[in-house]
């Protein structure tokens, strides 16, 4: 064991100094003494003196020693040290009392002591001489002679030893300085008072001060002058000693705390000195102050921390245990501490921590100490519970201490089963929802279909058109808010199948071919030719997300171009996998930087978007990103105000296929004129009654035979009276569901072999993946697409497909648009660019549907007047538009006035 380093100092000190400890044990020997007594630093450190030095307990150290530790009192003695090899020392011992134990400073005296002896010798025989041999004294009077030569050099040896106490009197006052320990005297019989240098340093006075006993008295604090007062009276009086902590206040004005030592030297029953030592504590009381203030801290701390903290030494017991603890486990502090941790542990944790403890201190392999983890505590009652339990060591006095930091799971794990309970019962909600959502839907999109074939009257068909796209938009929104739910609620699952990437790129740009013709703009698809063929994505999931990038596009861009471009990453390719980057960039009215995080919450746009202009939820962003995130990517936006944006898509380590699907489902846009069915026989089965006159007006349309009940019930009795050729089964029915009644139909050998085909509004995806298993020869969702109903039917019941004509619906209301050469005078262009101008601005801002109509018919009045075919055009497409209720186009159409100004000022006159 190594010396304490902070005595380190005193090693080159020519004195001996040692500090001993409270239990008498050896804390540090400077070089000088242990040559002294001829041992080394590692032969004594942390022994004690009986160890080292047997029957020293007898001696007077000892006993000096003990009594500076029990009274605090400082002292000196001179001792006689007999060594082995018969040297004999003489060293002056002081006492004092120090933070750590004792320390005493060892001055050698030897030959102090010997010349005092040798003087005594000769005096004594120099007395014997004259007193007994008056008459040889002259005689010997050479002999006498020598006799004072040997005088003068044992006082030649003497003011060496003088010399050698004045050096170590100037060491003494450097150990002082360092220790800030300083002397004092009180002669009492002169009446002087004597401060060592480091006393006067302390007061902060020069060295050459000499004060009186009141003038010492008076440097103590105005509150401690009382006590010292008194103190200093009983040592006067009665001899009695003291060592007390007080304050003064220096000559500088700085208050210290000090350590005062005092000393009583009695004569005769009287009191004739006082001395001792005085030592400045300031910097130690503010440390002291400082522990106690993290100490209360960490109190506070531990008291109010709501998670439980426990520490135990290796040996497991129990050292500290907080309020938290208390209350969760049931114990008080007093029962616990000092006993074994594992009382806190069920089985078999119990039995086994002892041995874990063990076998960490021994090899060091750690399972929970420095991690985290979940575990089961024990109350006092008995009841075992869940805790998250967090375990960390450190070393202190040598002994290892383990602190654990637990935090109940109990009200975590409850509130997760109320969370799963919850989100069962959202789920059934959804699934109700959805059914009866869709089920007026069912009958609104429909109707409108039925109607738009029946209807050929221009007017009532834009109006058919106008419920038809209105409905799709609310259908839309619905499956956002149904899935975006979904999501959320992590029930929407990722059904990964081969595609063609190439194809659905195509698909995406023909299904806004129209809507970018219509807003003449650009756009432009650009493929990696490098791209996989085949890659396993979700199809659905991806064409959503793209569907609502490209739309978003369309609706911001009112010039320019937008550009869906899609390419692999060159930097990450593995074996089989690829990162796939999508990117659509427009020319739109962009996106401020502050906003480009915003726009991605659902329900959110950003700040200043025209609601009327540009309308949307703010769902398609969030529910996209939403499902790029499933589908282990991420989507991120870059964007300039009024120059375009840019939304990427990375899908990371996408699977690349050999294989091609097995079937692409057909894009063939069906109408009901294009079936033509042999005989057949359908029966209908749902609970809604408008569902089942749409199915059987468009099946009857067809030429097909329908039988419609309205439950799984009656749908088994009418299946055996009918003997239908396909069954349409609904899924959510009162008295008998589809799936019982389809059940019973395959299990009875007459009707096993009927097609039955699965109708639902349901928006469970584990209930759509279920219904081949369940029977079903197909599935049909709500609302349905009466097309696709067609379609359906066509796989199970014979049928002719006939290619139609397309008619051109959109004729301009303009029986004939010729191409003349025609100008603007400038009294009409003044008034399009003034008060038509100012009247668009209105009409568009207030979107007032005959505001607008009124300001269509004046431009397609003036068109005409002035024989100006763009003019014409322009108000007669607005008017149109405006009659059927088409407010897409009309916004469309309302945005471009400028546009027309623009062309028209190329022919002004």
């Amino acid at each position: 064991m190594a010396f304490d380093k902070k005595y380190r100092f005193f090693d080159d000190v020519s004195m001996g100094v040692q500090v001993i400890s409270p239990e008498m044990r050896y804390i540090y020997l400077n070089k000088e003494l242990l040559s002294q007594i001829q041992m080394s630093e590692e032969e004594i450190s942390g022994y004690s003196m009986t160890e080292k030095f047997p029957g020293i307990e007898k001696t007077d150290v000892f006993k000096e020693i003990q009594k500076s530790l029990s009274t605090g009192e400082d002292n000196k003695i001179i001792n006689e040290f007999i060594f082995e090899d018969g040297r004999r020392t003489f060293h002056e011992l002081n006492f004092c009392k120090v933070p750590d134990g004792v320390m005493i400073f060892s001055s050698d005296i030897t030959d102090s002591k010997m010349g005092e002896k040798l003087l005594q010798e000769s005096n004594e025989l120099l007395e014997q001489k004259v007193h007994q041999k008056t008459t040889e004294l002259e005689k010997s009077n050479e002999n006498l002679q020598k006799k004072i030569a040997e005088v003068e050099k044992l006082n030649l040896d003497f003011e060496k030893s003088q010399h050698q106490l004045e050096k170590q009197k100037n060491i003494h006052n450097a150990i002082e300085e360092m220790a800030k320990i300083g002397g004092w005297e009180i002669d009492l019989e002169n009446n002087t008072v004597w401060w060592s240098p480091e006393v006067h340093r302390i007061h902060e006075v020069d060295e050459d001060f000499k004060p009186t006993v009141e003038e010492g008295i008076n440097f103590y604090h105005p509150d401690d002058i009382p006590v010292i007062t008194e103190l200093v009276t009983q040592a006067v009086q009665d001899g009695i000693s003291f060592n007390r902590e007080l304050r003064i206040i220096t000559s500088k004005g700085n208050v210290k705390h000090v350590q005062t030592h005092g000393t009583a030297n009695r004569k005769n029953g009287k009191t004739t000195k006082i001395y001792g030592a005085f030592q400045d504590i300031t910097e130690q009381i503010k440390i002291e102050n400082a522990l106690r203030e993290k100490e209360l801290q960490m109190r506070t701390i531990l008291d109010t921390l709501p998670d439980g903290v426990i520490s135990i030494y290796e040996t497991g017991q129990i050292q500290m245990f907080n309020p938290a603890a208390e209350e969760l486990f049931g114990y008080q502090a007093e029962e616990v501490l000092g006993k074994n941790i594992k009382m806190l542990m069920p089985e078999p944790q119990r039995s086994e921590h002892d041995s874990y403890i063990q076998n960490y201190l021994k090899t060091g392999e750690k399972k929970v100490i420095g991690m985290s983890r979940e575990v089961l505590g024990m109350r006092a009652d008995g009841s075992s519970f869940p805790m998250y339990l967090s375990i960390g060591e450190l070393e202190s006095n040598g002994r290892k201490m383990f602190t654990g930091i637990v935090h109940d799971l109990t009200a975590i794990y409850a509130a997760k089963d109320a969370a799963e309970v919850a989100n069962q019962a959202k789920s059934e909600f959804l699934a109700a929802m959805s059914h009866e959502i869709r089920t007026p839907m069912n009958a609104v999109i429909g109707f409108s279909d039925l109607l738009s074939v029946l209807i050929s009257d221009k007017t009532q068909k834009s109006y058919i058109e106008s419920i038809q796209t209105a409905s799709k938009s609310l259908l839309t929104l619905i499956n956002d808010i149904l899935d975006l739910s979904k999501v959320e609620a992590g029930r929407l699952e990722i059904q990964y199948e081969t595609i063609s990437p190439h194809f659905l790129l195509q698909e995406i740009e023909q299904i806004f071919k129209v809507k970018i013709q219509e807003k003449h703009l650009d756009f432009l698809l650009e493929i990696d030719p490098e791209l996989p063929e085949f890659l396993v994505l979700d199809e659905v999931r991806l064409r959503q997300g793209l569907i609502n990038l490209v739309g978003n596009a369309i609706k911001f861009t009112e010039r320019g171009h937008i550009k869906l471009c899609v390419r692999k990453d060159q930097a990450h390719e593995e074996q089989g996998k690829i990162d796939l980057i999508i990117e659509v960039e427009d020319t739109g009215i962009g996106i401020a930087l502050d906003q480009q995080e915003l726009i991605f919450e659902s329900f959110r746009q950003q700040d200043g978007q025209s609601a009327r202009k540009y309308g949307g939820t703010g769902l398609g962003l969030s529910l996209t990103k939403k499902l790029i995130e499933l589908m282990n990517g991420r989507i991120s936006v870059k964007s300039t105000l009024n120059e375009g944006s840019l939304f990427t898509i990375q899908l990371r380590e996408v699977a690349v296929s050999q294989k091609a699907p097995l079937a692409y489902r057909t894009k063939e846009v069906f109408k009901p004129q294009q079936f033509t069915f042999q005989e057949g026989r359908v029966l209908v089965v749902d609970d809604i009654e408008s569902n089942r006159i749409l199915v059987k007006e468009v099946l009857v349309e067809a030429g097909l035979d329908v039988v419609e009940v309205d439950n799984g019930h009656s749908a088994l009795l009418a299946t055996d009276e009918y003997n239908p050729s396909v069954i349409l089964m609904d899924i959510r029915m009162p008295v008998m569901d589809g799936y019982e009644a389809t059940n019973k139909l395959r299990s009875n050998p007459k009707t096993s072999q009927i097609p039955i085909i699965a109708v639902s509004a349901s928006v469970s995806i584990e209930e759509k993946n279920t219904f081949k298993d369940r029977g079903f020869d197909g599935y049909l969702s709500k609302p349905l697409n009466l097309n696709g109903l067609l379609a359906e039917l066509s796989l199970h019941i014979p049928c002719e497909k006939v290619t139609l004509v397309e008619e051109d619906q959109h004729e301009s209301d303009l029986s004939e648009i010729v191409d003349l050469e025609w100008t603007v005078p400038s009294e009409l262009m003044e008034r399009l660019e003034n008060r038509l101008k100012k009247q668009w601005k209105e009409v568009k801002e207030y979107g007032v549907f005959d505001g607008i109509a009124a300001f269509a018919a004046q431009l397609s009045e003036l068109g005409t007047d002035y024989q100006i075919p763009p003019l014409v055009n322009f108000g007669s497409t607005l008017k149109f538009q405006t009659d059927s209720f088409d407010i897409e186009g009309m916004n469309v159409t309302l945005d471009s006035y400028p546009d027309l100004l623009e062309q028209l000022r190329t022919k002004q006159y």
